[in-house]
């Protein structure tokens, strides 16, 4: 370190001997912070899209009476009917031979409702590929370098201890 002369013998050290000290070590601090990757996750917004959605509507029904009676030559004869269905219904009636046929036809209508679907972003962690992994061959050297300064430290505590107690 560089020192200036001061009166009545003092020295004391400059300003910039002490300086450069106090830079090294907050740069060595500040140097081993990790980088970081960018600003963040920014996900789009939820997306609204208008659609209609289809909706089956269930048939409807139809209601048939008929009033049906035997002449003397033991035919059956139809004397009235009473019919009923909704408008999704086309039916058709027949008295053939003493058979009654009824045939009833429901088309199935639709209905449109409109609604929305909905496109909402989640983010999903994606384990990415592992760098800088260290081989066997490195990680036994790390072990054997931890163990041998583990091994120097006790040795040195040990003789010190020793040599204070002498």
């Amino acid at each position: 370190m560089q020192s200036e002369e001061k009166w009545r013998g003092c020295v004391r050290p400059s300003r910039k001997s002490v300086f450069v000290p106090i830079l090294l070590i907050v740069l060595c601090v500040v140097s081993c912070k990790a980088p970081r990757n960018g600003t963040g996750l920014l996900l789009p917004k939820p997306i609204e899209i208008p659609k209609l959605i289809p909706v089956q509507i269930p048939p409807d029904s139809a209601w048939l009476r008929a009033y049906l009676a035997c002449d003397s030559n033991n035919q059956v004869i139809m004397q009235a009917f009473e019919e009923q269905k909704s408008s999704g219904a086309n039916s058709s009636l027949k008295l053939n031979n003493g058979i009654l046929d009824f045939h009833a036809v429901f088309v199935h209508d639709t209905l449109y409702i409109p609604g929305k679907d909905s496109l909402i972003y989640v983010p999903v962690d994606v384990p990415g590929p592992v760098t800088n992994e260290l081989t066997w061959w490195q990680e036994l050297w790390i072990k054997l370098g931890k163990l041998l300064a583990s091994g120097i430290g006790i040795f040195a505590v040990v003789r010190l201890i020793l040599k204070r107690f002498k």
